[in-house]
């Protein structure tokens, strides 16, 4: 699913008034459709009230971290409070990724799942369950 997919989902939720998410954590994500859409996304997050922590990596070579920068910008343009982990570096791959046929695989700064998930993973979870979905989405 990876980032895009998580602000896709969150979105769709939110428009169909059956949201499932009290907060996302979007890791190396884009938002396709111009200013427009990320404008829609930012506005179905913030009537939901959903939590947002943002992780990306500056060397990353195949999502450029501007597309994160961007979609940060627009949520606080309509006022949603971010957390924004905005990596100078990360790995080109995830060790683990041999156990997953996919151990030759690598692209250059796009594993900032390894920063989230397993270098802060015990403080991302603790920030998720630190949320409760709001009577908008109960």
């Amino acid at each position: 699913m990876g980032g895009s997919g998580t602000w896709a989902l969150a979105a769709a939720s939110a428009k169909r008034k059956s949201p499932k998410f009290a907060a996302i954590a979007p890791v190396c994500g884009w938002v396709d459709g111009g200013k427009r859409k990320l404008d829609e996304v930012a506005g179905a997050i913030k009537d939901e009230r959903m939590g947002v922590w943002i992780w990306h990596a500056v060397n990353d070579e195949t999502i450029p971290v501007e597309a994160s920068d961007d979609m940060n910008r627009t949520l606080a343009e309509h006022a949603v409070q971010v957390k924004y982990s905005r990596l100078p570096h990360s790995a080109g791959s995830d060790p683990n990724w041999i156990n997953f046929g996919m151990g030759g695989l690598h692209m250059e700064g796009h594993a900032s799942w390894v920063d989230a998930y397993e270098k802060s993973g015990e403080e991302l979870w603790k920030w998720f369950l630190g949320h409760k979905r709001s009577s908008n989405n109960a």
